[in-house]
């Protein structure tokens, strides 16, 4: 009988705890993470310990006699704080106390902790009653600060601001003891002042980025970027054993493979990633190189140094051409000259800036031409009938020198030259050159195969015409529409832009091509009596149908013909108003 006795004063000594009205003494709880309530989290962290200490508001008493309270962490669901280690809280812990059922760390509840805490032997119970609680009261707790739980929790990733915070706190203090029965005599306690903990967790660094400037022709140099900038450490490995610590290394050679770039931030979070090198002699190599900027065309194209906006695998800028047929004094501006025209220019007063083999030509005054044939076949270029003691010389790339030479010649036809070469779709620059320093006027002449096409510029935009046509070929003929207006193809009366077989009002300039009520009619050749809609001269069933049709719909703009009552709106009081404005008895029929 004693025992049951015991067991149900001990649950009512739990229960109790739930049950304070607030007297006598105050308890004061403050949760802290190292002596602060509020803690600085680093995104890579996750981790924080805390404590949730109590005092009571004085010291009339014998100290604690038991505890509890909720526990809510707005960043995340928790886990059960730790179990005691040491007096005085071993006391307030089963079996030497008592505690709630999932025991003194509390229960997880939808991600909270409830329950937490427990409550000392205040009933004296010992073994032979009952296997808990079992310990000896010890008085005074809570006279001073006292650690009552300490716990741990892991902190968001997300930046932001989070409360660990203290609920629902219910406490005893002991008062006294009874002689008569051998318990000890407790009280509610009321609830204090709650400091709860603040969880500032940081902004995440930004992501770690890595790229390179290739590709990069087989023993040149390259350069990983890394990125962001400013933090506290890069870190690259690559392949062969590559390390370094530089934020963008340079690679010389550029070996192929992946490299991986690890950055720590100040906080030493860590990110990576990684960017592939590639180093392909065949692509990069200038042997189809139409602008001479020593980067294969699939090179310029594929890494965005050219644009290519008909996807023809030809930079922009060898597509347009150039019917100059004057030469260059420079390499990397040569005009393009193909077989059927005679060209005809000086050395005089050239400079010199490329070099071959034969003729000593190596300082001569030198021009230019580039030859892009559009299909394998023999090249051959004469000098024969110029002036002076020439030399010519074929090459692949620009400037051209005896490392891309591919034919050169002094003395073809008398003191003049002629050389052939093999050749295949690509670009060729032709130096036209002196022996020996001399200079003069020459004759030349492009025989084998044709050139490749190249496609027009009309409006000299640098963009080829295929490239335009979206939005601005109104007519369909292939031909953008503002050079079917500049060379007379097409009208344009009124002088808008618009050529006038695509014009929705070819005598009134309206740029803007505006269309209100969507008739096909453009806004500034309805400018006529307020309700003609149509433009017939009429107001008539057929505007009033035009208003039906758009009910309901905000009006275009403040001009708008339809909404005649100017509210914003196309409404059937606009088609009220019409029926007012009508020309013809009981505005007509329409057809």
């Amino acid at each position: 009988m004693m025992n049951r006795t015991k067991r149900i004063v001990a649950l009512s000594a739990i229960v109790a705890l739930t049950e304070s009205t607030g007297r006598g003494v105050d308890l004061d709880i403050s949760v802290t993470s190292g002596g602060s309530n509020t803690v600085t989290v680093v995104p890579c962290g996750g981790t924080v310990d805390y404590a949730v200490t109590g005092v009571l508001g004085d010291s009339n008493n014998l100290g604690l006699g038991g505890f509890l309270f909720d526990l809510t962490f707005a960043g995340g669901p928790l886990e059960p704080a730790h179990a005691p280690v040491a007096d005085p809280m071993l006391s307030f812990a089963s079996p030497l106390g008592m505690n709630a059922p999932g025991g003194f760390g509390g229960t997880v509840v939808d991600g909270q902790l409830v329950l937490v805490g427990g409550a000392q032997n205040t009933l004296n119970n010992t073994p032979d009653h009952a296997p808990a609680p079992i310990g000896a009261v010890i008085t005074g707790v809570g006279h001073t600060e006292e650690v009552l739980v300490a716990g741990s929790l892991t902190a968001p990733i997300e930046a932001g601001t989070y409360v660990l915070t203290v609920s629902n706190l219910a406490a005893t203090v002991i008062v006294g003891d009874d002689q008569a029965t051998g318990y000890w005599v407790v009280e509610p306690a009321g609830v204090g002042t709650i400091s709860h903990l603040t969880v500032e967790v940081l902004p995440a660094q930004p992501p770690a980025t890595a790229s390179n400037d290739g590709p990069a022709c087989a023993d040149e140099e390259l350069t990983l970027l890394g990125g962001p900038d400013g933090m506290a450490g890069y870190s690259w490995t690559g392949p062969g054993g590559f390390v370094s610590a530089q934020q963008s290394p340079v690679l010389s050679p550029a070996v192929p493979g992946t490299y991986t770039l690890t950055v720590t931030d100040s906080n030493s979070c860590i990110d990576t990633a990684g960017t592939t090198v590639s180093s392909t002699p065949d692509l990069c190599e200038p042997v189809v190189d139409c602008n001479g900027n020593a980067v294969h065309d699939e090179c310029d194209v594929a890494y965005g140094s050219s644009d290519d906006c008909n996807s023809n695998g030809v930079p922009d800028e060898c597509d347009l051409g150039n019917t100059d047929p004057s030469a260059t004094d420079e390499c990397a501006a040569a005009h393009t000259a193909c077989p059927g025209t005679i060209y005809t220019g000086t050395t005089v007063g050239a400079t010199n800036d490329g070099s071959a083999n034969c003729a000593a030509s190596g300082t001569s005054p030198d021009v230019w031409y580039r030859y892009t044939p559009s299909e394998a076949g023999t090249l051959t270029v004469s000098l024969c009938g110029s002036s002076y003691d020439t030399a010519i010389s074929v090459h692949t790339g620009c400037p051209g020198n005896t490392s891309n030479q591919i034919a050169c010649n002094d003395d073809y036809c008398g003191l003049q030259s002629q050389d052939s070469a093999s050749v295949t779709p690509g670009a060729y620059w032709i130096r036209v050159t002196g022996y020996s320093g001399d200079a003069g006027s020459f004759t030349m002449e492009l025989t084998g195969p044709d050139c490749q096409p190249t496609s027009a510029d009309c409006n000299s935009n640098d963009l080829p015409d295929e490239c335009e046509l979206a939005g601005n070929d109104c007519n369909g003929n292939t031909i953008p529409d503002d050079c079917d207006i500049a060379d007379g193809t097409t009208p344009d009366g009124d002088g808008d832009g618009v050529m006038d077989e695509c014009d929705n009002c070819p005598e009134d300039a309206n740029p803007d091509q505006t269309d209100g009520d969507g008739n096909g009619v453009g806004d500034a050749c309805e400018a006529g009596a307020p309700g003609d809609l149509d433009g017939d001269g009429d107001v008539d069933r057929c505007d009033l149908n035009i208003i039906l049709a758009h009910r309901g719909e905000p009006a275009s703009g403040p001009d708008d013909p339809m909404d005649l009552d100017g509210d914003g709106w196309i409404t059937i009081l606009d088609a009220r108003i019409l029926v007012t404005l009508c020309t013809v008895p009981r505005c007509g029929t329409c057809p």
